[in-house]
């Protein structure tokens, strides 16, 4: 399907790229709190937290561009091993020190 930057789907298409949309942007942004969770062992990101982060950064990105750019900002897999790692290093320390 190609669309122009003027063009609209047809509401079929329209409802099916919105599903596409939200399954994907759901998923990615539980998964990153899954996986540092279940890595770390431990927990440290909230899923619910996860959620309403990436809804009011939307928010705010979507006022800002005056809704001229719809793009929805969720969680990065980029910084999953740092999360992981520092974590670690958090833990090791307090073992250490005490």
């Amino acid at each position: 399907m190609l669309l122009g930057t003027g063009d609209k789907p047809s509401s079929l298409r329209w409802i099916l790229l919105a599903i596409q949309h939200v399954c994907a942007m759901f998923g990615a942004t539980i998964l990153v709190p899954i996986v540092v969770n279940t890595t770390a062992g431990a927990d440290i990101l909230s899923i619910p937290v996860a959620l309403v982060s990436s809804g009011i950064g939307t928010l705010i990105y979507l006022v800002c561009t005056r809704n001229r750019s719809p793009v929805y900002l969720g969680s990065s897999f980029a910084f999953i091993a740092p999360m992981v790692a520092g974590y670690a290093i958090g833990v090791l320390e307090v073992f250490l020190l005490h």
